[in-house]
């Protein structure tokens, strides 16, 4: 297996740049998530990894080896695509055992290590069967199996999941994440999907215009990220923002929004006394307190079975409560806490401090 570290990786495409000074490390064995927006950089990223494309500047090492001019069938790195890439005139077995085959691999030491792959990904029944014959997660696996059974130093997959069926998603999901843990392979996972990301990742690094935001522990992103983006992009159904003035006063400051008053202990809101700010919650710390000043106008529920997503209006400003109470009826009027809270200044980085005294 591999220890990758990139350091201050950029890459353009013409004039546009796609990556700017990317640095992380990944360690030997670890799953590291990449999230963010299509057009990112996600897929170019794992390009460079796989030696498809050259970085402009910067260097990525697999092992304390600089890879930069190493050529792609060098490198012993594997890639999931988003597509399922099979070749179309071999069944199961050829296709999976195609790289042992280029290798010049012994004929009974393939034999064994594709059936090894077959049998671990089910696919005993369609290992005659060509790729048209295959449904979408049957190609995914086949395309699995094709590249485990190399026994791959770095394994890349891109959107894997994005083109298989809801029903199957979470399953095969849950494949992969085994996959990669009884393998022990080091592994770089691209996505858009928050839950995705959330679910499969030992580390989660989160990418925006071509620039790492926050990496670290998913939980740690989650309920701490750095900035508005990581914030809002992080999570399902993504944070409630409310913009709010900055007042002086008692010590501390208060923020206020036609009638809402909420107390902030936040050094760094003196440079933005007289403005906005915007206050973030996840939808789960929006809690029903009796007794609350605070109060919100039921406009709209979701009932999603375990659990029911239901949106107020909240000063004006609409507010997400995700919780497993008995639901409410669209107008009720609800009197509400909010047990998590975080300022983000007007340039959209997280503030420290705490909040209290919501009124």
């Amino acid at each position: 297996m591999a220890e990758v570290l990139l350091d201050q990786v950029g890459f353009r495409y013409g004039d546009r740049v796609v990556l700017e000074d990317v640095s992380f490390h990944v360690a030997d064995g670890e799953l590291l998530t990449v999230i963010g927006p299509s057009g990112c950089g996600k897929t170019t990223l794992l390009r460079l990894l796989a030696g498809l494309e050259r970085p402009e500047y910067g260097s990525i090492l697999f092992d304390g080896t600089v890879m930069n001019d190493i050529e792609p069938y060098q490198r012993n790195v594997a890639m999931v695509f988003q597509q399922a890439v099979l070749y179309p005139r071999m069944n199961v077995t050829r296709n999976v055992g195609f790289p042992l085959r280029i290798r010049k691999v012994e004929p009974e030491e393939i034999e064994r290590r594709v059936g090894a792959e077959v049998r671990a990904r089910s696919l005993q029944g369609v290992q005659n069967a060509m790729p048209q014959q295959l449904s979408e997660g049957q190609r995914h696996l086949a395309q699995i199996a094709r590249c485990m059974v190399r026994v791959p130093d770095l394994f890349l997959m891109d959107e894997p999941l994005a083109n298989i069926e809801p029903s199957h998603r979470v399953a095969t999901r849950r494949e992969l994440k085994m996959i990669q843990q009884g393998y022990d392979v080091t592994t770089v996972y691209a996505t858009n999907d928050p839950d995705e990301a959330m679910a499969q990742a030992d580390r989660l690094a989160v990418i925006a215009g071509g620039r790492l935001q926050q990496i670290g522990p998913p939980l740690e992103v989650y309920r701490h990220p750095v900035n508005r983006f990581v914030a809002t992009f992080v999570g399902s159904p993504p944070m409630n923002l409310i913009e709010l003035r900055v007042e002086r006063g008692d010590g501390g400051f208060w923020l206020r929004r036609n009638g809402l008053k909420i107390r902030a202990w936040t050094p760094d809101l003196d440079r933005s006394v007289g403005l906005s700010v915007e206050v973030g919650f996840r939808p789960e710390d929006v809690v029903v307190e009796p007794g609350s000043r605070t109060t919100g106008t039921v406009t709209a529920v979701e009932d999603l079975g375990p659990y029911r997503l239901t949106t107020l209006e909240v000063a004006g400003a609409p507010v997400v409560m995700r919780s497993s109470d008995p639901a409410p009826a669209v107008g009720d009027r609800l009197p509400l806490g909010i047990t998590d809270a975080m300022v983000f200044d007007r340039f959209g980085t997280t503030l420290p401090g705490r909040l209290d005294q919501f009124q």
